[in-house]
This record gives C-alpha cells, sequence and structure tokens, in this order.
C-alpha cells in the first residue's frame, strides 16, 4: 500500500509516511522490514518499559491478498521479558484488515496519559479514550470496542489485565489469535494502550491479478491434496505432533526433567484421535486459509465446565501438560482459556509454572510462598490458579510473572541451572537432549528460546540428521534461520511451507511486486534479516555469554526414551557454538564482522554498532 501510520501517544499525533521502498525490497516485509524500521527509531539503551520503545506492527507483501496461509502480522519491538529484541508472529484477520484500511504497518511510540485505544477506520484514525475498557478481558474488549466505533466487522488487537500490569509475559490479543512471545503487552500495558481496531474496505494491488488467482487456485488443489496439510493438519491442528514427539522421545515431562513417551500420551489421551473425539467442537482458519488448523475445545463436564477456548495447540498442550506433570486435559484448556482472556503467552505462563514446580518441589519455594497451595507437579488445580496469579501478580505471581530467568536470579540456590529459557524467553516444547541442533539453535535464535525461527527438530528426528550429534548442525540451524526469516517476512504461516516452498514463494513475489526474484537472492535476504537482527541483538549488549542453552541441557542426561544417557556436554556444545559463529560470519564473541555485514551490502549498520 506504500503507507506507514505513525502514532506518537504521548503528544496525542498522528501522521503517515511513506513507506521506505528500498527497505522493503531489502528486507521483503513484516519481520525484517520491522527490524529494519526498530533499527532506525531508537538506540541500544532505550528501556521496554518506556515512551521511548518503538512498538511495530507491519504486514507482509502478500497480506491482504488470497494468497493461502499468507494474512499474518508482525509485532517487532524491545522485549519488555528479554530486554533485546522481539519479533511475535500471529494469524487471524487483523493483518488482513490493516492492509485493506490503506496501511502496510504501524509505528508507535509515546506514552497516553491515560488509557487509550487506536481507531483506524481506513484513512481515518482516531486516538479514542479507553478508560471505560480498562480492566476488562481481553475477550471482553474485543466486544465493547466493536460497540463503542460502531462497526461489528472491525477487527481487534488488544491486551488484557496482565498487560496492564505490565506482567513479563503479557501478549497481544488479535481475536482469537496471540502474538504472545516475549511481553509484547506488557509494551502496550505501559503505553497505556488498551486496543488498535481496525476496518478497511479498499482493494492490495498486484501486478499481475490474473496470473496470480490461477496460480493460487493451483496452490489451494496442492494444499487440498497433500496428505498432511489436506488431511491431518484440518482435522487435528498441531496436535498431531503429540504422537510423533511422544515416539521419538522429546516431549518435556516435569519441566524438562524427563520426557514423556506415546504410550503416556495415549494413557491420558493427549493422542489427537482421542483428543478431537473428546474436546474439539469446531475448526477454525485464518482468512483464505484452507489449512484450517484452529480447533475449538470445550469442556462439557467437571470443574470447568462450559468452557471452550481456540486451543490448545501441540505447544500449550504440553506446557500445561506434561511439562507440569498436569494429565488432566481439562485443567490444560482451561489454563488456555484464562491465558487468552487475561492476555498471557501459554508457553511461557506453562513454563514459568513448571519451572515453579520444580523450585516447591526441590524446597526453594515453600508454601508460606504460595499462600498455602501444594504447588507439586501434577496438582491441575494449582496450575490454574497460578495462571491467574501471574496475571494479577499476586502473592508469588508477581515474582513469576518476570519469567523464569528473573525469577530463577532472585531465587537462587541452584534453580537458574534448570530455568529452561535462553536470553530470557522460555523454551517452547521440545527437548533439545533429543535433538541437538535445537541447543543450539534455541540458545542462538535472536529472540531467545522460541522454537519457530530455529525449528531443526523434525529434520533431526525424521533420520535426515544424526540427532546425538554435532556433525552439520551448524549449518542445518543457519539454513533454517535463514529460512524462516525469509517466510516470516513475506508473512507466510510456516506450516504452508509443506507445500508453498521458496520456489512458490519466489514466483507469488513477481506475481504481486512485479520484481523477478530467485530462491538464492530471497535466502540471501533472510542472511541479511538474521543478521540486522543479530545486530539489534549485539546494540543491546548480547554476546557469547547469551549463547547458551542452561546446565541442565548440557550437563544432565535424560533419564528415558531414546536419548536416555546421552549427554550434548561442553565441549561439543563449544564446538557446534564455534562452527556457527564462522559460517554465520561472526566473530568469536558473537558479533557480526564488518566484512560480513559489508558482504551484505550492510555497511551503514556496521558503521552504528559498537564492536
Amino acid at each position: 500500500m506504500g503507507k506507514l501510520l505513525r502514532i506518537d501517544l504521548s503528544k496525542g499525533k498522528i501522521s503517515r509516511d511513506e513507506l521506505n521502498s528500498g527497505w522493503s525490497k531489502e528486507y521483503i516485509g513484516a519481520r525484517g522490514l520491522g527490524a529494519r524500521y526498530l533499527f532506525e527509531e531508537q538506540t541500544g539503551d532505550v528501556i521496554p518499559l518506556s515512551a521511548e520503545n518503538a512498538f511495530i506492527i507491519m504486514t507482509g507483501p502478500f497480506t491482504g491478498t488470497a494468497i493461502p496461509a499468507g494474512q499474518r502480522i508482525e509485532v517487532i519491538t524491545k522485549s519488555a521479558l528479554t530486554n533485546t529484541y522481539l519479533c511475535s508472529s500471529v494469524g487471524g484477520d487483523f493483518g488482513r484488515e490493516l492492509k485493506l484500511a490503506g496501511w502496510d504497518g504501524i509505528i508507535i511510540k509515546g506514552k497516553a496519559e491515560t488509557p487509550v485505544f487506536l481507531w483506524i477506520n481506513d484513512e481515518r484514525v482516531e486516538i479514542r479514550s479507553a478508560r471505560q475498557f480498562w480492566g476488562k478481558y481481553s475477550d471482553e474488549t474485543q466486544i465493547v470496542v466493536k460497540e463503542e466505533v460502531g462497526d461489528k466487522k472491525a477487527k481487534v488487537a488488544c491486551i488484557g489485565p496482565a498487560g496492564e500490569r505490565l506482567v513479563k509475559l503479557a501478549s497481544l490479543q488479535c481475536e482469537t489469535r496471540s502474538a504472545g512471545r516475549g511481553g509484547p503487552g506488557a509494551i502496550l500495558g505501559y503505553k497505556n494502550l488498551k486496543a488498535v481496531a481496525v476496518r478497511g474496505t479498499k482493494e492490495v494491488e498486484v501486478k499481475y491479478p490474473d496470473e496470480l488467482n490461477s496460480y493460487i487456485k493451483d496452490l489451494y488443489e496442492a494444499i487440498r491434496t497433500n496428505p498432511i496439510l489436506g488431511r491431518d493438519r484440518p482435522k487435528y491442528g498441531t496436535m498431531e505432533f503429540t504422537t510423533t514427539v511422544g515416539v521419538t522421545g522429546v516431549l518435556p515431562y516435569r519441566n524438562f526433567q524427563s520426557v514423556f513417551l506415546e504410550s503416556d500420551i495415549d494413557k491420558i489421551g493427549y493422542d489427537p484421535e482421542s483428543w478431537r473425539a473428546q474436546w474439539v467442537v469446531k475448526d477454525t482458519a485464518c482468512h483464505f486459509c484452507p489449512i484450517m488448523c484452529g480447533k475449538i475445545s470445550e469442556v462439557k463436564k467437571g470443574p470447568y465446565k462450559n468452557i471452550a477456548v481456540e486451543g490448545p495447540d501441540y505447544e500449550t498442550a504440553v506446557m500445561f501438560g506434561p511439562n507440569c506433570g498436569n494429565t488432566q486435559m481439562d485443567a490444560t484448556i482451561a489454563a488456555n482459556y484464562w491465558c487468552d482472556k487475561f492476555g498471557l503467552d501459554t508457553m511461557s505462563t506453562g513454563s514459568t509454572i513448571g519451572f515453579a514446580m520444580e523450585c516447591y518441589e526441590r524446597g526453594i519455594i515453600t508454601k508460606a510462598d504460595t499462600g498455602g497451595i501444594d504447588l507439586t507437579f501434577g496438582n491441575s488445580e494449582a496450575m490454574v490458579k497460578f495462571v491467574e496469579k501471574i496475571a494479577n501478580r499476586e502473592g508469588l505471581g508477581d515474582l513469576l510473572a518476570e519469567g523464569t530467568k528473573n525469577a530463577a536470579r532472585k531465587l537462587g540456590r541452584g534453580s537458574e541451572g534448570f530455568a529452561m529459557q535462553s536470553k530470557g524467553l522460555e523454551f517452547s516444547a521440545y527437548d533439545p537432549r533429543g535433538a541437538w541442533g535445537m541447543a543450539l539453535g534455541y540458545a542462538t535464535n535472536v529472540r531467545g528460546g522460541a522454537h519457530n525461527q530455529v525449528f531443526t527438530v523434525f529434520s533431526e528426528l525424521s533420520g535426515k540428521y544424526e540427532r546425538f550429534s554435532i556433525e552439520k548442525r551448524a549449518g542445518l540451524v543457519r539454513e533454517v534461520q535463514n529460512m524462516r526469516a525469509v517466510y516470516d517476512s513475506l508473512q507466510m504461516c510456516i506450516f504452508s511451507s509443506a507445500v508453498i516452498s521458496i520456489d512458490s514463494c519466489t514466483k507469488l513475489c513477481s506475481l504481486v511486486t512485479g520484481e523477478n526474484v530467485d530462491a538464492t537472492t530471497l535466502l540471501l535476504r533472510g542472511d541479511k534479516i538474521y543478521t540486522l537482527e543479530r545486530g539489534l541483538n549485539v546494540r543491546d549488549g548480547i554476546s557469547r555469554k547469551d549463547d547458551y542453552p542452561p546446565a541442565r541441557i548440557l550437563e544432565e542426561p535424560l533419564p528415558n526414551g531414546p536419548a536416555e544417557g546421552k549427554i550434548i556436554g561442553h565441549a561439543n556444545y563449544e564446538k557446534m557454538l564455534n562452527e556457527f559463529y564462522q559460517i554465520r560470519g561472526w566473530d568469536q564473541n558473537g558479533r557480526p564482522k564488518r566484512r560480513k555485514l559489508a558482504e551484505l551490502g550492510m555497511k551503514d549498520i556496521a558503521d552504528r554498532i559498537e564492536f
């Protein structure tokens, strides 16, 4: 659309900018373009919870077209949780609506004196009072904001009470989807921005519309006939992973002390067939997506009767399930439900509660700390209660609201070694001791311990790579990081990559933008994006010391499953890390070398990073 919207909440000022066409070509869009703007908007010494911290919402070049699985947005800011670069991708309909309103992205700075929300109605943009919405749950907020603007078709992204209370695990809720990782909700809570509502009536112009429509039909058919995207994913969503991950022994159990195996999963009904039969009542999808990975689950009896939520997906089910020693799916659904209402990242919240449970069983946390609650593994009622305590910063929940790394720093007594995080961001639901590339991936990921940008695990589990080896692992991690940077910048859901390959993306790029680009060029841009993001990390003080997994991952073997008895070890990890730095073109402290930056055409970046 060629336009960016700028909001200065401190001054109540709204302005429009032309999109930097050079940057949009170099950095593709969404994640890459947002990172480039973030680099320009602020310096490395900006405090996340400050008026100076920019909050950027960016669409991709495919957003607003009919391309399947391409309707996402990227949120880019400096993380409240990790104190460094954050990118968080989210699906749903919000991104499409923003593009149809005529905007490629929004850059929000400053801090409003009182709670406000942003109303974007095509070209008409207003900052309105949100005092009447402050304190409301996220789902309630979406309803009342639509009533306030008088348009039920508007799409709303908002924070819940957790964001208002500056909980560092707080998410941005986009209808039923979440930009959860890294605490973006806390950034908006500090800025007193409760919600962004948008309504668009324009069309997105593409270079070759007829050819694009024809190719889109081919892609829809390819997805429909694909055995994964056309059969398993629409039926089970990401819960289909439970069996695969359980068979291979990388599904975390009790705060990554062990792993849950397939036989355990079948016993508790976490297998995809039992889960769908007992809990799923409806399938959902993002706009123009035939994959339909979203599932509405409903509890029909027991203490959580009538609770329904879109989810849980695999990550949520594991982090609130086996990772907390919980075998009750109704409690997992309830935890997911309350996370969405309060506006909390389910992965980090489940991980943090699992960490607290281990601390409790080791005597580092006591009943006096928990308010009399028996916070043992498997106590599903306590698990659900602590979602609320974290959201409200109540008692021990106030400490846990800071995330596992910060909590471990305060608790001490060896808890740092089993705080399952990297750079302050909690691990997702794959134990890297069962797929060694994930250890390097989690630790070197620019946003911390998230799986999406470093998802080597299925390549390792498939037998393509020897999973308990460091051979070729640095190259695999680099390859996946660059590829994921491309998909996130195009804003293509990564699930689509089973059909929509990098080569398909190049064709889509040419049909949408008119630029003829090959796969090599796209992946080089992915390298450039990842290198820029590492530059942002370096500017924030990140270095080699931050590129290690917790001690448990390097020093403790898994007690059961295929990885039993195998230890990654510090020496092996150092070899992987050194090789990774070498092929990335980074020095031994993890900083991109000037020569590497020059090769990527980033001399202007090099001149503004301290080496």
